[in-house]
């Protein structure tokens, strides 16, 4: 895999609790899963939808209410080449206040 596009940081509250601290992510298009077997979602007190493997409880994607597919950089078993561009809040990652 090639670099991947930018890295947004979230901070806000949701984001922290999610990840344990600061949740870094990248914008994709569509995802070619290996297995979806292990795949869980919820819904958070925000808008978005998360995913997150219901055997470890890592932290998978995040869906935001527009539709856009941010994949958690923790999850990507190779390296990327991503930078991160924004260290901001919800408008990168998730629509949480």
């Amino acid at each position: 895999p090639g670099p991947v596009g930018p890295v947004a940081e979230c901070g806000c509250a949701v984001c922290r609790k999610a990840s344990g601290y600061l949740a870094a992510s990248c914008a994709v298009v569509a995802l070619d899963w290996q297995r979806r077997d292990s795949l869980a979602e919820w819904q958070g007190p925000d808008t978005a939808l998360r995913g997150f493997c219901r055997v470890c409880g890592g932290k998978l994607f995040t869906r935001t209410a527009d539709g856009q597919l941010r994949v958690a950089m923790g999850a990507l078993a190779v390296a990327t080449g991503g930078w991160i561009v924004a260290r901001s809040g919800p408008a990168m990652c998730c629509t949480a206040t």
